[in-house]
């Protein structure tokens, strides 16, 4: 049985990018201490920062991000908080055009409160807010 040296067998695979011109300036920049920091490329220092400091760096597994609309609770609406902020520019208020327009959108705001508190205690009533 013969066997041929391996450099005269036949290589199976695509050849290697590695040459030996590329092996011989490989070596020279780590003779002259040059690292991966010392890389221009973004890319050199992405995959130090991965490998030095995994929990900060590495990538993390994907996970779904799901988004809840907290609760709706009647206990923790203010329904006359319009009215307060109209009560409060009309105390600050001299002009008595001025004034006289807050005074009807307060009515409107205190109206349309009673309103919606009315409408909140029907369907406390009903069964319809717990």
């Amino acid at each position: 049985m013969r066997t041929e040296h391996p450099s005269k067998c036949k290589r199976r695979g695509r050849a290697t990018l590695l040459t030996p011109a590329l092996k011989k300036r490989i070596c020279a920049m780590l003779e002259r201490g040059h690292t991966i920091m010392d890389s221009d490329d973004w890319r050199a220092k992405a995959w130090y920062l991965e490998r030095t400091d995994p929990e900060q760096y590495a990538r993390t597994e994907e996970r779904p991000i799901v988004i809840q609309s907290p609760p709706v609770r009647d206990d923790t609406a203010d329904y006359g908080t319009t009215a307060a902020t109209l009560r409060i520019i009309l105390a600050g208020t001299h002009d008595e055009a001025k004034r006289e327009a807050l005074r009807l959108a307060l009515a409107i705001a205190v109206e349309e409160d009673a309103k919606l508190s009315n409408l909140i205690e029907h369907w406390r009533t009903d069964g319809l807010l717990s």
